[in-house]
C-alpha cells in the first residue's frame, strides 16, 4: 500500500500542525525502512534544542 504523512488523520479531523522534517527528505521517507532505526539522532538534538527556546520564550 501506499504510505502517507503520519499527521494526515490529524489533519483531516481538523488538528493543526507543525510538520518539522529535514530536506533533503531522506532516502528512507515513505518506504518500509522509514522507522527509527534510521532517525538523524543529530537532527533531533538541534530541534529539540530550539523548540525548548521556543517555548521557553
Amino acid at each position: 500500500g501506499i504510505i502517507l504523512d503520519d499527521h494526515i488523520p490529524f489533519l483531516n479531523h481538523g488538528v493543526r500542525i507543525l510538520h518539522l522534517i529535514s530536506t533533503p527528505f531522506p532516502s528512507v521517507w515513505h518506504t518500509f525502512d522509514d522507522n527509527e532505526d534510521n532517525l538523524d539522532r543529530t537532527s533531533i538534538g538541534n530541534l529539540n534544542k530550539i523548540l525548548q527556546v521556543f517555548v521557553l520564550e
